[in-house]
């Protein structure tokens, strides 16, 4: 079984999928303890099998007890399924069976459904489930949960619930139990911070060095996500000259200039140390993962620490240019739009697609111009190169015939260009709602101006894998409705893939019309060249020209208009430019 739970999520995707929904049940028993690439695999799985395995699963539910049922309804509640809330229910009532009546209650704590609290609240009684029904009720929080446990902080399962809850009526047992060792003093600490009370910010300090990790660590995050309202020294002091990863990443989250430079400095180049390490290694030393000091400092405002974040823009590609184009200052400073620009010049589809994100936000005249341009291309990037004559459908055929999108899938959940636990929530939800996506052919779901090309090439990938043809329909659905930090699956999958450009042309026409729209702000007539010199691009032919061309004339209304109002000064008499009103 650890075998099977330890398998690639792309050969377990394609298994559930090859499968069927008949077989979808017998993947759900390790689900509770399995690591996260199962788990997903499982949700994307499932959803895209649709909606008959709804019917399987109710038809196990009907299914006289047995230990196959067991496991599986202990997998389907770990999922946060609503359907094995009665199943689950009944089994935390057994007393005969404590171990998967604990396993019960946990599960019932992801379901949250209020039918089955009561039944949680009864489990404190008992000495064996405590800890159980504990975990479960940090899971439904809210105040009937909190004054349950109350009275039972004393018991360490308790006290690590209301921690995780940062319940407020622990405030006074969080601080007397701060000294105590771990893992107790290190729950304190969580408690602490999640309960968001400046007021305790001091009490902290003394623990942010200690030689219990697990208890510092607690304290430093704690302290931190408070906002360091005594100071960010005593976190400098405990970073020290070599902070950790997780340092680096909670100190670039505290508002304070300071904390934000100490963690961009060690971005800088270090010198080796000692006599041996200067002799050795005569080249300085780049930090091993800049990724933790990018997501740290994604709302950074100090000048100085975006300085150091823009001369890595350069350098950087896949994950940690995915991180560091998250910054928030990148997509609101037009300063920073030639740095964009740079990037989005490179010819790759992935640095494109991450830099018109953001220069959407800053458009520049020659960004949208190339933005225009770009929408004219071929939807399959190998088609740059075909020879004159050549059949392009014949080229999407051998494409599709070539790939593996559910392995593709895999690499690229892999590469961790994806928030996962963020993902494994989204598709939890759905799962447990049963928003199984359509099974809409993609040429019908694509179907706008700049989308067409797109259409074909995912009609085409599915039709090439006949026996997954319905659950690819379904994946690229539900790719299309879930979204990473503000960008859409879909798109950025394609965009890594580096096949087709219907991720990016997706992006760039559906944002134009808002890219314009900031673009003409605090711009007049006097600026109609610089709309033209973006007009230019727009390719003499294709689907996309129109619905763009319309586009660009509500923008040069829009400028001409400015001059119907504007009146300038000049050495104290009123002057307006009568050709141009003459014109209108």
């Amino acid at each position: 079984m650890d075998a099977q739970v330890h398998r690639p999520l792309g050969d377990l995707l394609e298994e559930i999928l090859d499968r069927g929904p008949g077989a979808f049940p017998r993947h759900l028993p390790p689900v509770g303890s399995a690591p996260r690439p199962y788990r997903l695999a499982v949700l994307v799985g499932g959803l895209c099998l649709g909606p008959e395995v709804d019917e399987v699963l109710h038809e196990w539910v009907a299914r006289p007890d047995s230990p196959q049922k067991r496991g599986v309804m202990l997998g389907l509640g770990s999922l946060g399924h609503p359907l094995a809330e009665g199943y689950l229910a009944r089994l935390c009532r057994e007393r005969s069976a404590l171990d998967a009546a604990g396993q019960a209650l946990r599960a019932l704590g992801r379901i949250r459904g209020p039918k089955a609290l009561p039944l949680v609240l009864a489990a404190l009684e008992h000495p064996f489930l405590r800890a159980a029904a504990c975990e479960a009720l940090s899971g439904y929080g809210g105040p009937e949960a909190e004054a349950a446990l109350l009275p039972l902080a004393d018991d360490p399962a308790a006290f690590h619930a209301l921690a995780r809850m940062g319940a407020a009526g622990a405030r006074d047992r969080f601080r007397e139990r701060l000294a105590e060792d771990s893992p107790v003093g290190a729950w304190a600490a969580l408690g602490i911070g999640r309960l968001g009370d400046p007021g305790l910010a001091e009490d902290l300090i003394p623990w942010l060095a200690v030689p219990d990790r697990e208890k510092a660590r607690s304290a430093f995050e704690a302290y931190a996500a408070l906002g360091a309202p005594a100071g960010v020294g005593p976190l400098l002091e405990a970073a020290g000259e070599e902070p950790e990863p997780w340092m680096l990443e909670a100190l670039g989250a505290v508002p304070h200039p300071e904390a934000q430079e100490f963690v961009a400095r060690t971005l800088d180049p270090r010198e080796p140390k000692g006599f041996w390490g200067r002799l050795f290694r005569r080249r300085r030393s780049e930090p091993a993962d800049p990724v933790p000091v990018y997501r740290g400092l994604r709302r950074a405002t100090a000048p100085a620490a975006l300085e150091r974040l823009v001369l890595r823009l350069p350098r950087e590609s896949g994950r940690p240019l995915r991180e560091l184009l998250l910054v928030t200052a990148f997509r609101e400073d037009p300063r920073y739009a030639p740095d964009l620009e740079a990037v989005w010049r490179r010819g790759e589809l992935l640095p494109a697609y991450l830099a018109a994100r953001c220069l959407m936000q800053i458009p520049t005249t020659a960004f949208l111009a190339e933005a225009v341009a770009a929408l004219g291309r071929p939807g399959l990037v190998e088609a740059d190169d075909l020879p004159a004559g050549a059949d392009p459908e014949r080229l999407l055929e051998v494409t599709a015939a070539e790939a593996n999108p559910v392995v593709n899938l895999a690499s690229f959940l892999d590469e961790g260009l994806v928030d996962l636990e963020d993902l494994e929530r989204q598709l939890g939800q759905r799962f447990a709602a049963g928003a199984y996506p359509p099974a809409e052919d993609p040429e019908s779901r694509f179907s706008g101006p700049a989308e067409r090309s797109l259409g074909r090439y995912l009609s085409a990938l599915a039709a090439a894998k006949p026996g997954r043809r319905e659950a690819l329909h379904r994946l690229w659905a539900l790719m299309v409705q879930l979204e990473d930090r503000g960008d859409p699956l879909l798109e950025l999958f394609l965009c890594w893939e580096g096949v087709h450009r219907g991720g990016l042309g997706r992006a760039l026409f559906h944002g134009l019309p808002t890219a314009l729209g900031r673009w003409i702000q605090g711009r007049t007539d006097r600026d109609l060249p610089e709309l033209d010199r973006i007009a230019a691009e727009l390719p003499a032919e294709g689907a996309v020209v129109g619905p763009v061309r319309h586009m660009l004339d509500r923008a040069r209304t829009a400028l001409k208009a400015e001059c119907r109002d504007m009146v300038l000064l000049v050495e104290g008499q009123v002057r307006g430019d009568m050709v141009l009103i003459e014109a209108l």
